[in-house]
């Protein structure tokens, strides 16, 4: 077993070089994953193997939605069984992200509900094992409320999915209110960038540009930039609004180099999806379409259901903008078809009748373009 340790120990050691970086954050490299691995064959300590499928998930997250189930499938069993509260919360908040990315938004609520039920509890501040993954301060109760605050903030994501907007504003406010408390940068730029998207959903364009440059500057104070790509995304989808191209050019230059640079596939397709929108306004439908379908690819490798369906909402725009119905319906269709089956599979059905005839949407095609993109915000 000391060997076990001492072997994941010299893993894992450079995640904790970066003392301001809340370490529930902190995200091995592929060099590690593929020691991890590795380990996982050498060891059958439950303890460690634990840790490293905990690592293992939040490694794939982002970017590949079957391993991430993979990996934290197998650390559920392991957490249930060790009895380490904090770290069951943990296991139950990340699998919880998991099934948001999938669609299966009832279950996702279900295990934040039950992760949250147990960070609220002051006793899963005893004997915490291996508190710095949930502290860099040593301090148990700086543990709890650190990974309460996340539990917040991804609760927080979930209604944003589901697009219960009051909510999600309500249970970030209470992320951000438990972030302040310990000073959790890393959260608190999180959280003010889920807000900037709130307000930019809404179209509160203000409110919007402040959140996002809030996030940008703690991002820099603390140096988590895993979500920096994601506010200069939605800093261009404001400025794609109001048809300022330049602007919009120059925040989507930044996105794409630190999407890259984090691994962020995620917010790479978001690039994609909004450089297609750019190009189609400005006229220029050729390369509108090869970022489009590079869109569709980059959301399909993520796994992500609600973004593949706003990539094809985006592509079945830009076919309707060339007055090439066919091919809109089709994408729109495929769009239809997510969007139904992650609300609810018996909606299906009724998407294909309510689109069967291609004369709707040649009537659709008449519509004026803001009320046709209704379904295509990122």
């Amino acid at each position: 077993m000391k060997l076990s340790c001492k072997v994941l120990v010299l893993i894992v050691m450079p995640l904790f070089s970066k003392a301001q970086i809340n370490p529930l954050f902190i995200e091995t490299t592929e060099k590690q994953a593929d020691s991890l691995k590795v380990f996982l064959k050498q060891t059958n300590n439950d303890t460690l193997r634990m840790e490293a499928m905990r690592d293992l998930t939040l490694y794939y997250l982002d970017f590949s939605s079957d391993s991430s189930s993979k990996y934290i499938l197998q650390e559920l069993p392991l957490v249930e069984k060790l009895g380490l509260k904090l770290w069951k919360a943990d296991a139950y908040d990340l699998y919880s992200i998991v099934l948001n990315n999938q669609g299966n938004y009832t279950k996702s609520l279900e295990f934040v509900n039950a992760a949250r039920q147990i960070a609220e509890r002051e006793d899963c501040e005893k004997d915490i094992w291996h508190i710095a993954r949930f502290t860099n301060t040593g301090n148990s109760r700086n543990a709890r409320l650190s990974m309460l605050a996340a539990i917040q903030l991804d609760m927080g994501g979930l209604y944003r999915s589901t697009q219960d907007y009051d909510k999600q504003l309500i249970i970030h406010r209470e992320s951000l209110r438990t972030a302040t408390i310990i000073n959790d940068l890393t959260i608190i730029t999180i959280v003010n960038l889920n807000l900037g998207n709130l307000y930019r959903n809404r179209k509160q364009h203000d409110s919007a540009l402040y959140y996002y440059h809030l996030s940008i500057g703690n991002s820099a104070k603390c140096g988590y930039r895993k979500y920096l790509s994601a506010a200069y995304n939605g800093l261009a989808e404001l400025y794609l609004r109001r048809q300022k191209f330049n602007l919009v050019q120059q925040y989507l230059d930044s996105a794409i180099k630190i999407s890259v640079e984090s691994r962020n596939l995620s917010e790479k397709a978001s690039y994609y999806i909004l450089m297609a929108q750019l190009f189609a306004e400005r006229g220029k439908p050729d390369s509108a379409i090869n970022y489009a379908y590079e869109g569709v690819t980059a959301t399909k490798s993520s796994g992500q259901s609600q973004k593949i369906a706003i990539a094809y909402s985006v592509l079945a725009n830009i076919y309707r903008m060339q007055n090439q119905y066919d091919s809109a319906f089709r994408y729109l269709e495929l769009a239809g078809i997510i969007k139904d089956s992650v609300n609810s599979a018996e909606f299906i059905q009724t998407r294909f009748c309510r689109y069967k005839n291609k004369k709707t949407l040649r009537k659709i095609g008449e519509m004026k373009n803001e009320k046709f993109r209704r379904g295509c915000i990122i």
